[in-house]
């Protein structure tokens, strides 16, 4: 994900990044390694990952901001058109299924024009016979629904990079 991120710094500039779910900062990390021009906002609902990733990013704390809270509520809060990049790592399972769209139209409203939204999450196929509770249904991201959800929300090219 991280070679991604940089691949898009097309005009060599500071690349501007919400990080949704930062966790413990990992891919947050790797970013700041391979591309010094980086600001990250780093939203986590857990006050332990913001620890972690507060003490994992200590070097770049000039580049990183770090906030606790429920990133689907701050995103409300976000200007339009402020970010290169938008990068969800093993987040999106956790929003139930009927937010989801509330979520992508503004994570689409907030990155700027020809921005990169990337996400690395537990995404299963459209096979749902062995999800039989409407439990293990709500909390799981469906390969095609939401292929459909990033371009009812307005994303162009949907494509998926890696899969196993």
């Amino acid at each position: 994900m991280a070679e991604e991120v940089c691949k898009h710094d097309l005009n060599n500039s500071c690349l501007s990044i919400f990080n949704f779910g930062i966790g413990s900062g990992l891919m947050a990390l790797e970013v700041l390694k391979r591309n010094r021009k980086v600001s990250i906002l780093g939203v986590d609902i857990l006050p332990e990952m913001i620890e972690r990733a507060r003490e994992r990013l200590e070097f770049w704390q000039s580049q990183v901001s770090l906030i606790c809270g429920d990133g689907c509520k701050l995103i409300r809060w976000v200007g339009d058109n402020k970010f290169d990049v938008f990068i969800s790592g093993y987040a999106l399972h956790i929003i139930p299924r009927e937010d989801r769209l509330n979520l992508l139209n503004n994570i689409y409203r907030v990155l700027k024009p020809n921005g990169l939204f990337i996400t690395a999450d537990k995404i299963v196929s459209d096979d749902l016979q062995h999800y039989r509770e409407d439990n293990q249904l709500r909390r799981i991201v469906i390969v095609g629904e939401f292929k459909n959800l990033l371009r009812e929300a307005g994303f162009i090219d949907v494509k998926e990079i890696f899969h196993n």
